[in-house]
């Protein structure tokens, strides 16, 4: 009888290890990826790198993808929308909330945001 416990409990030891060592292997793919998004989008300069071929027709011009971002261009492509429309977020929330209190450099810098937010930004997006 003891050692049937004895058994139970390592098998549920060595899964909790397991569960643990996925979750971990997890994670560490997920900040891989972040790390190489990172590195596009600095290469980058924080535009999206393309999947598309280049074409003289192209306004704006497609970019030549960078060497960090080959492979991973959708991830970037959400990854940089997602952080745009964060920033979108924010600005509308100080706008709303603090108005009065901004100085006039600050209102315009905020409202030429919000505009990028609502027009969308060529340094950013391919329409």
């Amino acid at each position: 009888m003891l050692g049937g416990w004895l058994l139970a409990g390592i098998v549920l030891l060595s899964t909790g290890c397991n569960a643990t060592t996925e979750i971990s292997a997890t994670q560490a793919k997920a900040a891989a990826l972040k790390a190489k998004i990172d590195r596009c989008l600095q290469q980058t300069g924080g535009r999206l790198p393309t999947l598309y071929v280049n074409d003289p027709l192209d306004l704006p011009l497609v970019r030549e993808t960078p060497e960090a971002c080959r492979g991973i261009e959708l991830q970037v492509q959400e990854a940089a929308h997602q952080r745009t429309l964060q920033v979108c977020e924010q600005v509308l929330a100080q706008l709303s909330r603090n108005q009065s209190r901004l100085t006039e450099e600050e209102r315009q810098t905020a409202e030429r945001q919000l505009s990028r937010c609502v027009d969308g930004d060529p340094d950013l997006f391919y329409w």
